[in-house]
């Protein structure tokens, strides 16, 4: 008889306690369980129509958007090393590969009215500097570079919008890599080396910052088979 009773006292707690626990899940403002039916599916993610935007397609070539311009003009640049400038539905190719005149990636000044690039760009020609102007459509050589040296244009920066920094160097053979630095000025057309290193040394990059524009200049070894890189301010003035 104890043994019956002590049974159903044991399930009468067990029924109370899992009437309680069913109260508390149901009282719980705070959770909230929502499931799908297994047989949902889920809409497939679109393509970012901001990326999409930057792709442009002409003549079964693939051009990325650079730089958006006023009038509603934009600079593309192919891996094929070609610049195209969009304006409406008229697209203008700055350069032609098949004449070996391969385009740097353009550069753009401040006031976004010109674009800089070095043609040809492509190992053992002598590059020269070219600046396009966006709002005529027009393009002029602006530096053009001793051949007879066989020098060629390395990298090229906007200072200001009316001067422009330029690498100049041996453009032969597989080790050089930049040269000297030199400032260009496009109202005077004036050309000088603001930055010159000895023959164990190139400068090879520009970045132009707040304090100035900064170089940054390779030592090689003696074997030319390693090298060190420093940073250093220069003054324009």
């Amino acid at each position: 008889m104890k043994r019956l009773l002590i049974l159903a006292i044991a399930l009468i707690i067990l029924v109370s306690g899992c009437y309680n626990n069913k109260s508390e899940i149901q009282e719980s403002p705070d959770i909230q369980i929502k499931q799908e039916p297994s047989n949902t599916k889920k809409p497939l993610s679109l393509p970012d129509e901001s990326q999409a935007s930057t792709v442009l397609k002409h003549n079964d070539k693939s051009y990325t958007k650079l730089f958006e311009l006023p009038n509603k003009k934009q600079i593309y640049y192919s891996e094929e090393k070609v610049i195209l400038l969009k304006s409406g539905e008229k697209h203008t190719l700055l350069n032609d590969i098949y004449i070996d005149e391969f385009a740097s990636s353009p550069v753009l000044s401040p006031d976004k009215k010109n674009i800089a690039y070095i043609s040809p760009y492509e190992f053992e020609l002598n590059g020269n500097v070219y600046v396009f102007d966006t709002i005529t459509e027009t393009s002029k050589k602006v530096i053009q570079v001793d051949v007879k040296k066989e020098d060629s244009a390395k990298v090229v920066k906007w200072l200001d919008n009316d001067r422009l920094l330029v690498i100049i160097g041996f453009g032969k053979g597989t080790v050089s890599r930049g040269g000297n630095l030199y400032l260009y000025n496009l109202k005077t057309g004036e050309l000088k080396a603001i930055k010159e290193v000895n023959e164990m040394e190139e400068i090879v990059d520009i970045n132009v910052g707040t304090e100035g524009p900064v170089i940054d200049i390779i030592t090689w070894n003696e074997e030319y088979t390693e090298y060190k890189t420093k940073k250093v301010l220069i003054k324009t003035q």
